[in-house]
């Protein structure tokens, strides 16, 4: 089995993986499937892991590494974590385009070719996205739509390389290609090359070994530019990279190329340009402004024709547009800024489309409270994208928790987490809110209280200080003895209370303090009430003969736990072989190789051989 079909045995297992996290996430459950639907599930589940310190996610009831979630196979390193989710990505591209995978030995990868021969590597974006703690790298829905879009552009014809730069302007800052304008010579495996090494070397002198028809392409000549304007090129340079006369022939007949390239190196442009004399920049030639006057009175006389027509204009190109969103959201993300900041349109973007990028809205209408509440109630993820001064209007927020009570675990106002009136509608909501509140209001008693006797919040998270109060921790234990675990030293050093809570919830016995964990009464009262209690018992105590076969007859395969003295301990395994011949099996070499021990053992229950 080679490499690639070895990868393709196991999409399944990655795409598995992806689910599975998603559906288990502490921090929230995504329930995802492998549809371009659920992309900005994957944006979100994406969003989660690359907050998450890489190897460790911070959930309310702790931390959990991300082991417990991608297993040994995947591991915590950030590198593979993105291989399901990379896999995930290129399994839409091939499920939706009819793309496949292929293995690309230079780098060692699985990646995806399209049907114009272009390759993808889905697996390497994830990466650079999971890497890219300030979200350089955009979203995997931003990649994937982008990617579709300029490879549509492609397939159907480039007039110029502006109209992929503008795309990807528009669209993205991802790489879809190594370098943009190559896109434009797909077909040409030479030409391709010398472009990728002009940008991979920032060498503008590659031009020169380009076959002369591309010489005298006009994006070519503007890769090169701009390659030599990024190196910040000497009067001498420019100099040598305009000895070419192909280069100079073309531009000299372009007034919009000398135009752009003057906007780069000032009028240093002419001392090349002159050169050689051109119809188009004969500085003697005369002006006929006699046929010019004629130009601008016609215009004049159209004018006010224009000027009462061009409402009616306007609206319907606004008409056609929202049509379109209607038809196609995705229209909206390569829309020009102008028409995106028009209400109507953006609204009706946000109504229709199921995969939201809120940073795709410009921010003049993230300031608005009609926008703003739309785009909440979409994703709850979308709050954080709104202006800071939405952020903190109290009246806003109130109304943003009713309409998606999740938009909580977004808010950052110090003075809103610290409001009881908003914790109390946010935890009434979702109790799971209290996690934001301020650690003023969670070292509250009385506020705390309330919101337990009102919405049964977990009194878990009340502050460190009111972990030292009897009746929170014992509340608290009602519900889930687990919580014991942050109560203060003080109380779990405190017997009369520790008794008191082991009548309720024993299981609250591995939590008390060392010294009660030494106590012999409270040993016998732990034990009787639940046997595994043995196990956080002390050295001491494990060593009492009693106590183990309390712990051994109820869990006969906990017999490792047992104290070292007890395991030696000749007449205790004898015992032990009398009542079950297979409990030889659990003991040391020395007690197993004990006569006497194999003869009780075997008499006991003839399977015991087999250990012995």
């Amino acid at each position: 089995m080679n490499k690639l079909e070895l990868f393709k045995s196991n999409i399944k297992s990655y795409i598995d993986i992806v689910k599975k996290f998603g559906k288990d996430c502490p921090i929230e459950s995504v329930d995802i499937d492998l549809d371009a639907k659920d992309l900005f599930k994957l944006d979100r589940l994406t969003e989660i892991i690359r907050n998450a310190n890489t190897s460790i996610l911070m959930t309310m009831n702790g931390i959990v590494s991300l082991d417990d979630f991608f297993g040994e196979t995947i591991g915590s390193d950030i590198e593979n974590i993105a291989i399901p989710f990379g896999v995930f990505l290129g399994e839409l591209f091939v499920s939706e385009r009819n793309y496949h995978w292929v293995w690309n030995e230079e780098y060692n990868t699985a990646c995806i070719k399209t049907d114009t021969g272009s390759t993808l590597f889905p697996i390497a974006k994830m990466i650079k996205i999971f890497e890219s703690y300030d979200g350089s790298e955009g979203t995997p829905s931003r990649f994937y739509y982008s990617t579709l879009i300029l490879l549509d552009k492609v397939k159907n014809g480039i007039k110029n390389q502006n109209d992929i730069l503008e795309l990807n302007e528009r669209l993205t800052e991802d790489d879809i290609f190594y370098f943009n304008s190559i896109a434009k010579y797909q077909n040409s495996e030479t030409v391709r090359g010398i472009l990728q090494a002009m940008d991979d070397e920032q060498n503008p002198y590659y031009y020169f070994a380009l076959p002369e028809s591309y010489q005298r392409d006009s994006d070519v000549i503007e890769s090169t530019i701009l390659v030599a304007v990024g190196n910040h090129f000497t009067e001498e340079e420019w100099d040598k990279l305009f000895t070419s006369k192909t280069l100079v022939e073309v531009i000299s007949n372009d007034n919009a190329m000398i135009e752009y390239i003057e906007g780069f190196i000032g009028k240093l442009i002419y001392k090349y340009i002159n050169k050689i004399p051109t119809k188009k920049h004969s500085f003697t030639s005369d002006i006929d402004y006699t046929k010019m006057k004629k130009e601008v009175d016609k215009i004049m006389n159209n004018l006010e024709n224009f000027i009462n027509t061009a409402t009616d204009t306007i609206d319907d190109v606004k008409r056609g547009i929202i049509k379109s969103i209607e038809n196609e959201p995705i229209n909206y993300v390569i829309l020009p800024d102008e028409y995106k900041k028009d209400k109507d349109i953006t609204k009706t973007y946000i109504n229709t489309t199921d995969i939201l990028i809120a940073d795709d809205i410009p921010s003049t209408l993230r300031k608005d409270k009609d926008i703003a509440l739309l785009l909440i109630k979409k994703e709850a993820y979308n709050f954080k994208y709104l202006s800071e001064k939405l952020k903190e209007d109290k009246d806003f927020v109130l109304t943003a928790i009713n309409i998606n009570p999740s938009i909580f675990s977004y808010v950052s106002s110090k003075k809103l987490c610290d409001d009881e009136e908003v914790i109390e509608l946010a935890v009434s909501k979702d109790k799971s809110n209290i996690f934001s509140a301020s650690d003023r209001l969670k070292n509250n008693k009385n506020f705390m209280l309330k919101l337990y006797k009102l919405y049964n919040i977990s009194l878990h998270y009340c502050a460190s200080s009111l972990q030292d109060d009897e009746e929170i921790v014992l509340l608290e234990c009602k519900q889930n003895y687990y919580y014991f675990n942050s109560a203060s030293n003080r109380l779990k050093n405190d017997k009369k209370f520790v008794t008191k809570i082991l009548e309720q919830y024993p299981e609250c016995y591995q939590f008390i303090s060392d010294e009660l964990k030494d106590d012999k009464e409270l040993a016998y009262q732990s034990i009787n009430l639940n046997k595994w209690n043995y196990t956080y018992m002390s050295k001491n105590l494990k060593s009492i003969e009693e106590l183990a076969n309390i712990f051994i007859n109820e869990y006969p395969k906990g017999y490792k736990y047992l104290d070292t003295s007890i395991k030696n301990n000749k007449e205790f395994n004898l015992n032990l072989v009398k009542k079950d011949g297979l409990m030889i099996q659990y003991m040391n070499s020395k007690m197993k190789k004990n006569k006497e021990i194999q003869k009780i053992a075997i008499s006991q229950n003839k399977e015991a051989k087999k250990y012995i």
